[in-house]
């Protein structure tokens, strides 16, 4: 069993609510890295996190996700987003409250200087009621492998009010359409913009 959901089912009766936090552009700021798209074992292009959102691979092109694996890279060039990571804390501090990051990446390489990087911003990633997830590895388009994640966590049954941040519209969309699934579940639903600014989303 994934670890997150290991942790899921250890968790105590008071712990009945899931705070969900996407990485990149919204908790911090990755300026520097790229998806890089090849074709014959040729770059053809270097996509940020946002413009990979929105794009489709054409014949013969393939995805190179190795700065996202990369720990290292990630604790020394990602910004953080001091505001939005003041309310993830403050979501990690609530006794009620499980926090999770869900990110598109892959796995990292190297998860200590991965999680190092949450915790010089307070925020402790190894604790009974925070995990880090990954969706990267599932095969699927981001917004489907986020929901397939939320939906393992929410069978559960130890919540009844889930809140999920993201930069990225469809995945809160596939996240929103969970409810009709879990209709005694409370759905919150909240966007990053380009400005780092988190609005609610309908």
């Amino acid at each position: 069993m994934e670890g997150y959901l290991r942790k899921i089912y250890s968790l105590p009766r008071n712990i009945n609510k899931l705070s969900v936090w996407d990485i990149d552009d919204t908790l911090f700021k990755s300026e520097t890295i790229r998806i890089i798209i090849l074709k014959n074992n040729k770059v053809v292009r270097e996509l940020t996190t946002s413009e990979w959102n929105s794009y489709s691979l054409k014949s013969g092109e393939v995805a190179d996700f190795s700065q996202f694996r990369d720990g290292k890279f990630f604790f020394h060039s990602a910004m953080p987003l001091s505001r939005n990571l003041t309310v993830a804390k403050a979501a990690l501090e609530s006794p009620s409250t499980m926090m999770i990051t869900l990110s598109a990446r892959a796995k990292t390489n190297n998860k200590k200087m991965f999680l190092e990087k949450f915790k010089l911003y307070g925020i402790n990633m190894n604790l009974s009621t925070t995990h880090s997830v990954f969706a990267g590895g599932l095969g699927m388009q981001t917004p489907k492998a986020k929901a397939f994640i939320l939906d393992t966590c929410l069978a559960s049954g130890k919540f009844n009010s889930v809140f999920m941040y993201d930069d990225h519209a469809e995945n809160l969309k596939e996240f929103l359409n969970l409810k009709n699934k879990y209709v005694k579940i409370n759905f919150n639903a909240y966007i990053v913009g380009t400005n780092g600014k988190i609005k609610s989303f309908e």
